[in-house]
């Protein structure tokens, strides 16, 4: 543990460059990761691993006070990966589908590098939410955290709370920068399946339907696997 923690640190500078340029300019970034070599591939994966690290080590203190934080590392690690890996599937099916000629090992480098993206403003998104209802309401926010330890009804004062209101608008604004984001980084993937503009709409409506789909599948399993809740 203490070797992997040391090789993260180390690559910490890198890694912040390169997320720099990918936020800043997402196609022209993914168009220099060569995605065809051994060499872009393994730094794609090396990106999306320290990236899933990151976003758990970030949101594990988040779980109720009642649960154990290294099992809720490991839960959250398993969800993650699973999560990307159920995504990586769908969208490249739906590429494949719509007629896109992309190679395995380039689809899945550029995957590796957005996904990541995904991960870390989504998690970013949450903190920030969670930190305006916890400023501006903190005595709401506790009894909503014990509520949620205790697996007991969430207060019903949280709907009429402007900090937990203020909250839901920031993660409503944070997905949709997010959205904006993709769809930014679509049109790498576009370029790289050499398709048409109706091809990588009919991509993009399977991998909402497939997306959605996988979403469900997880909320099943995350109820079946804390069925108290």
């Amino acid at each position: 543990m203490k070797e992997l923690i040391e090789k993260i640190i180390a690559y910490i500078p890198a890694y912040l460059l390169s997320l720099g340029k990918l936020l800043a300019q997402p196609k022209r970034f993914l168009a220099e990761t060569q995605p065809d070599t051994e060499v872009g591939f393994r730094n794609g994966l090396q990106f999306l691993s320290v990236s899933i690290v990151l976003g758990v080590i970030a949101t594990a203190p988040l779980a109720p006070k009642a649960s154990d934080i290294w099992t809720r590392v490991a839960t959250l690690s398993i969800f993650e990966v699973l999560g990307v890996a159920a995504m990586a599937c769908a969208l490249r099916l739906a590429w494949r589908i719509a007629g896109g000629r992309s190679s395995i090992r380039s689809f899945f480098t550029l995957y590796a590098y957005t996904s990541s993206v995904v991960v870390l403003l989504t998690v970013l998104t949450i903190l920030i939410s969670d930190g305006t209802a916890k400023v501006f309401n903190p005595v709401l926010y506790e009894a909503v955290m014990k509520a949620q330890s205790l697996h007991q009804p969430i207060p019903g004062d949280v709907a009429g709370s402007k900090a937990f209101v203020a909250a839901f608008i920031v993660l409503v604004c944070g997905f949709q920068m997010l959205s904006v984001w993709a769809f930014v980084t679509w049109g790498a993937f576009r370029a790289l399946n050499a398709a048409t503009r109706i091809q990588s709409v009919a991509a993009l409506m399977l991998t909402s339907v497939m997306g959605w789909a996988i979403t469900f599948v997880g909320f099943i399993i995350g109820r079946a696997m804390n069925p108290t809740q």
